[in-house]
């Protein structure tokens, strides 16, 4: 059994737990684990999260317990077939329309700007170049939009984001902006008069501008 494998079912059961507010531990011990029939599942997920490195594992476990709050537990059968996948998808669709000040928002807007710092690093680029950078010819940030990598709310600091919203065909605004840009107004509104989000973004970008200006070539 891998490492990654292990870390899946982890995965699982910390959201399993945490969903009844239960405290939990990680299982350490995977002795005779790939004799039962959980493990054929856990492959099965391997295999999914392979396919699609995009999906942020402990959101995928997390997600079915908000999208279906009447269901009090989701097995691993469950999380191996389309209907976890679906409740992925239909969670990171509600999340891009969240409060800004909701908790969950927030953690993803934390995450958003780590995602975001990472990037830049990696690709050597400032922090002011981000939204200007293309992979071929898409815009990175409309990417990251599009796969729940990163919140619509921590881009609303940067001054250029609706002139370049306006540049893009209106396929690329379906494709990967969708109802992001159908309530746009709205959530900028929510944005501006939030009690914590703007002061969290507005923080971040400053920590992760230093931290990225310390880590790329000159």
């Amino acid at each position: 059994m891998t490492n990654f494998e292990k870390n899946i079912y982890n995965s699982f059961l910390v959201a399993s737990r945490k969903a009844k507010n239960q405290p939990f531990n990680v299982r350490k011990n995977f002795m005779g684990f790939e004799q039962t029939e959980d493990y054929f599942y856990i492959k099965r997920l391997s295999n999914l999260f392979g396919k699609f490195p995009d999906v942020t594992i402990d959101i995928y476990f997390k997600a079915p317990y908000d999208i279906y709050p009447d269901e009090k537990y989701f097995d691993l059968k469950f999380y191996a077939s389309p209907k976890g996948l679906k409740s992925y998808s239909l969670y990171i669709k509600k999340l891009k329309l969240q409060s800004p000040d909701d908790p969950e928002q927030l953690e993803f807007i934390r995450k958003s700007l780590k995602v975001i710092g990472l990037y830049c690093v990696e690709n050597n680029i400032h922090l002011n170049n981000y939204l200007t950078h293309k992979i071929y010819h898409t815009y990175t940030w409309l990417e990251h939009i599009a796969k729940g990598k990163v919140s619509i709310y921590t881009l609303l600091e940067f001054p250029q984001l609706y002139d370049i919203i306006s540049t893009l065909q209106k396929d690329e605004i379906e494709l990967f902006l969708g109802d992001v840009f159908k309530n746009y107004s709205s959530l900028k509104t929510q944005y501006q008069n939030s009690k914590e989000a703007r002061f969290l973004v507005k923080r971040g970008i400053e920590k992760i501008n230093d931290y990225v200006e310390s880590q790329i070539k000159k």
